[in-house]
C-alpha cells in the first residue's frame, strides 16, 4: 500500500513531467525515441532498486538473501512488460517529453503494486518468485511499521531526475578526465575549478567535461577544431529544483559505475549490485545521487600518464594539454590527446572515445601530427602501427 500511494503521489509525478530536463541539460543533440527508451530502460532498474530499499530505514534485521532475491525478482518481474509497452508506444516519438513519459511509467509502476499485492495475498505463486510464504521467509516483513512515504518520495525524485540528466548526457559528447593529484602540477595541463572533484581516498582530481564542435569562423583548420565547454546545465545542479543534486555527485556516481563495470555498466548490473549492497546492510537511497550508476558518464584515467617519466613524452606527446579549463569568451580551449592516455591502454583509450560518443571526431588529435604513437592509428585499426608499416 505505500508503494503504491509513494509511486501515484502527485508530487512525485509532477515531477516527471518536468520538461525542464531536457531544456537545461540538452544541446539539441539527443534523439528523442532512443533517449527515452534508455531512460525507460533504467527507470525500470531504478524503481526495482528503490521500491525494494524503501523500507530499509535501518540495518535489515532478519533478511536474508533469498527474501531479497524474491523481491527484486517481483518487482521487476511487474515493471518489465509495462516498460516494454512503454518503449513500443509510437507517441513516445511524437511527444518527445521525458517527463511524461516518465510520469506515465510511474502510474504504471504502482498500479503493478496492486497487482502483486492481489496475487500474494490470494496465496497464488507470483511469477517466478513464489507464494506469500517465499516473501515472509527471513522475516523481512515482520512487525513491519511502513514506509516513510515522504521520504521515498523525495528519494526517488532525486534519484531519477539524476538518470534523467544522465542518460542527456549520455547521448552527448560529456565525459570525465582525472586521476592526477589534486592541484594538478604533474605537465598533464589543468582542470576546470567550476567542474572537479578531489577524492579524498587517494588524492585526486577528476573533472567534467562536454566536447562542443567548432562553430566559430571555418578555416580549413578550424573544420578539425573542437572546443571543451561544461556540460549543458551544468551550472543549474545545486540550485532550485535541482538542489539535491551536485556536480560532485555526478562524479562520484560515475567513478564509481566506472571501477565496478568500465564502460559495461548495464541496468541489470545495477541491480544485482544493488542487491549485494542491501545483502551487506547498506541501503541505496541513503547513498543519494552519488550512488554508483545513477550516473555513468565515461571516465578516462590518466593517472598512468601524470605519474609517468619525461622520456615517455614521446608515447604521450603534448600531454602538458591533455587537461584544460573550460572554454571562455576570451579563451578557447582545445585538449590535444596523443597516444595510449587513459590507463596507458589503446584499448581503453579508443573505447572511451567511443563511451563519450567522439569516434570519428578527431580534432582532439589535430595537433599529433605524424608521430608513432598518432591516435589516429588505433580509432580505425585494430592495433598500432608505425607509418612505414611496421
Amino acid at each position: 500500500m505505500g508503494l503504491r500511494e509513494t509511486f501515484e503521489t502527485a508530487t512525485f509525478n509532477a515531477a516527471f513531467y518536468q520538461d525542464d530536463w531536457t531544456l537545461r541539460f540538452n544541446r539539441n543533440e539527443v534523439r528523442d525515441i532512443e533517449l527515452v527508451r534508455d531512460m525507460l530502460t533504467t527507470a525500470q532498474a531504478l524503481f526495482g532498486m528503490g521500491a525494494a530499499a524503501a523500507s530499509l530505514a535501518g540495518p535489515i534485521v532478519g533478511a536474508t538473501a533469498s527474501a531479497l532475491s524474491a523481491t527484486f525478482a517481483g518487482l521487476n518481474g511487474v515493471i518489465i512488460p509495462h516498460l516494454v509497452e512503454a518503449a513500443q508506444d509510437e507517441t513516445l516519438g511524437k511527444s518527445a517529453q521525458l517527463g511524461a513519459s516518465l510520469g506515465k511509467f510511474a502510474l504504471r509502476t504502482s498500479r503493478s503494486f496492486v497487482d502483486m499485492n492481489n496475487v500474494l495475498m490470494k496465496g497464488d505463486t507470483f511469477l517466478n518468485s513464489g507464494d506469500i510464504r517465499s516473501w515472509l521467509k527471513g522475516g523481512l516483513w515482520v512487525n513491519f511499521a511502513g514506509i516513510d512515504e515522504t521520504a521515498t518520495i523525495d528519494s526517488m525524485n532525486t534519484l531519477l531526475t539524476g538518470q534523467a540528466i544522465n542518460q542527456l548526457w549520455r547521448h552527448q559528447k560529456v565525459y570525465i578526465m582525472g586521476g592526477g593529484r589534486c592541484g594538478d602540477g604533474q605537465g598533464i595541463g589543468s582542470g576546470p575549478r567550476e567542474g572537479a572533484y578531489c577524492r579524498e581516498s587517494d588524492n585526486t582530481a577528476w573533472y567534467l567535461y562536454h566536447w562542443e564542435d567548432y562553430h566559430g569562423i571555418k578555416t580549413i583548420l578550424d573544420t578539425r577544431f573542437g572546443l571543451v565547454r561544461h556540460p549543458h546545465g551544468m551550472f543549474e545542479l545545486g540550485k532550485g529544483d535541482y538542489s539535491a543534486i551536485h556536480i560532485t555527485d555526478v562524479i562520484k556516481s560515475s567513478l564509481r559505475a566506472y571501477e565496478a563495470a568500465s564502460y559495461s555498466y548495464t541496468p541489470q548490473f545495477a541491480l544485482d549490485r544493488a542487491k549485494t549492497a542491501m545483502e551487506r546492510n547498506v541501503n541505496p537511497l541513503k547513498e543519494g545521487p552519488s550512488w554508483e550508476g545513477i550516473s555513468t558518464v565515461p571516465v578516462c584515467n590518466i593517472s598512468q600518464v601524470a605519474n609517468s617519466q619525461l622520456e615517455d613524452d614521446r608515447k604521450y606527446y603534448e600531454r602538458s594539454s591533455i587537461l584544460k579549463p573550460y572554454t571562455t569568451k576570451r579563451h578557447e580551449q582545445r585538449p590535444w590527446w596523443c597516444g595510449p592516455i587513459c590507463d596507458g591502454d589503446l584499448g581503453k583509450t579508443r573505447h572511451w572515445i567511443e563511451a563519450a560518443n567522439k569516434h570519428g571526431f578527431k580534432s582532439f588529435h589535430h595537433a599529433c601530427g605524424d608521430r608513432d604513437w598518432h591516435i589516429e592509428h588505433f580509432i580505425t585499426d585494430d592495433g598500432y602501427s608505425h607509418e612505414d608499416g611496421t
